[in-house]
């Protein structure tokens, strides 16, 4: 129970998210990206600020038509802010 987070959005990036704890490795949960002038990129399920790392867990729904093109392009924006 202690590591609980109302934040989570999903029991299998909960599971994620304990497992990174409970190795040492905590990280924040629901982290906005922004761009260095404050524009609104992504906000990724999991993140590790200080070194400007993201994790985020894809569901089944990410196979559904469409959502790879959408995926690709969110992800061509984290990765272009670095």
């Amino acid at each position: 129970m202690a590591l609980a987070d109302g934040r989570a959005e999903s029991p299998p990036e909960s599971r994620l998210r304990v497992l990174l704890t409970m190795a040492g490795l905590p990280p924040v949960p629901q982290w906005s990206v922004r761009r260095a002038d404050g524009v609104f990129i992504a906000r990724v399920d999991l993140a590790y600020p200080a070194v400007r790392l993201a994790v985020e867990y894809d569901g089944a729904w990410h196979g559904e038509p469409g959502q790879l093109g959408r995926d690709r392009r969110r992800l061509n924006a984290l990765v272009a802010a670095g």
